[in-house]
């Protein structure tokens, strides 16, 4: 008989070990290949979901009126939501539209003011720039321009069609996961594990949307006021485009107070108005992103600004404009997650603001608490 190996366990351990790494190494790659050529069908999805969240909140709410000793019930409740989705959508669409046709009559007064700018920057420049620029001015076929616009809006509206049909079944599916849980996880203990992950996940995404929403709307609002009290044309469309700006993290702010201060530089003869655009809403995304959002987030977002700043580049990088606007609820769930599992457990850490066990650690603290 040969002789047991003393050192069994041990060679075991790193057996399973190999076999893990090897898993996640071929997991990786397919996952975010699946994520790629998925994003048609995922983006969609993921954004369905941040909603179904979202509106999840507000028929809890609903459900608490009464009339006559009656509750509200759940179709009836799920049935306004949606038809007010439905209008707001209709709403900004209706918008738009109008400011393309202004767009279309205001387009040869745009053109000659751009002119005179690079006539004015020629020198600073150069000749070889500012020719390269004429001839792209020249050159530039405007109703082809008007037509990828009407196209792409064409395709946000179908995307958007897609997102309130997969909110349709998640709202008329709502509760089925919690009555296949017992199923799912048979042992008890498992299921309370899952349970409290899936609340934590649940109160992360659903506290920092409605937080976003609001944070989002005043921001919109403001610079609203900004704009209209200076004259600039597109006002409307301008602050749609900031509201939905403010929900990617960091660059969106950035973006939503230069691009209209670019507009008014083409549009007015004097710099006395872009510089009241560029120091208002400057103003307005400083303090609306560094005093009153870190007020309302610091127990709802347990994120780190670089896991934030990664998360924006990956999920952009792998779905676009819509991946940037789901990053953060996506990485809330995802740490969430991997401070349930205990071999992730250090990713968890890597990811937040605040470790558990410190003051104020927030969603992740709470699920680990509730863990053990």
């Amino acid at each position: 008989m040969p002789p047991r190996n003393p050192d069994g366990k041990g060679s075991s351990q790193t057996y399973h070990r190999t076999i893990i790494l090897l898993l996640t190494v071929i997991a990786v790659p397919t996952g975010i290949a699946l994520l790629y050529y998925g994003q048609d069908l995922l983006a969609p999805l993921a954004i369905a979901a941040l909603l179904y969240v979202l509106i999840t909140a507000v028929l809890e709410r609903m459900k608490q009126l009464s009339f006559r000793g009656h509750s509200v019930p759940r179709w009836l409740s799920s049935l306004v939501v949606l038809s007010g989705l439905g209008a707001i959508a209709i709403f900004l669409a209706n918008v738009i539209a109008g400011q393309v046709e202004t767009l279309t009559s205001a387009a040869p007064r745009y053109i000659e003011r751009f002119k005179q700018l690079s006539d004015q920057f020629g020198d600073f420049l150069g000749p070889e720039l500012m020719g390269s620029l004429n001839n792209a001015i020249t050159q530039a076929d405007f109703g082809q321009a008007l037509r990828r616009i009407v196209n792409s809006t064409g395709a946000t509206f179908g995307a958007t069609s897609l997102v309130l049909l997969f909110l349709a079944f998640m709202l008329v599916d709502a509760g089925a996961l919690q009555r296949k849980l017992p199923v799912l996880v048979p042992d008890k203990a498992r299921r309370a594990e899952v349970a409290s992950a899936l609340n934590a996940m649940n109160a992360g995404v659903q506290n920092y949307m409605w937080m976003k929403t609001l944070v989002s709307l005043l921001t919109g609002g403001l610079s609203y006021l900004v704009m209209k009290a200076v004259g600039l044309d597109f006002a409307e469309t301008w602050a749609i485009l900031i509201f939905l700006l403010n929900f990617i993290p960091t660059i969106g702010s950035i973006i939503g107070a230069l691009l209209p201060a670019a507009a008014g530089l083409v549009q007015f003869p004097e710099l006395g108005p872009v510089l009241v655009l560029l120091v208002g809403l400057g103003a307005i995304q400083f303090v609306v992103g560094n005093i009153i959002e870190p007020a309302l987030s610091s127990r709802t977002l347990n994120l780190s600004p670089l896991a934030i700043i990664l998360a924006l580049s990956f999920w952009s990088s792998v779905w676009g404009i819509p991946g940037a606007f789901v990053s953060v609820p996506l990485t809330v769930c995802f740490a969430i997650i991997c401070s349930q599992v205990p071999i992730l457990r250090p990713l968890a850490v890597l990811l937040a603001s605040r470790v558990p066990g410190q003051e104020g650690a927030g969603d992740m603290q709470h699920a680990e608490k509730q863990r053990r």
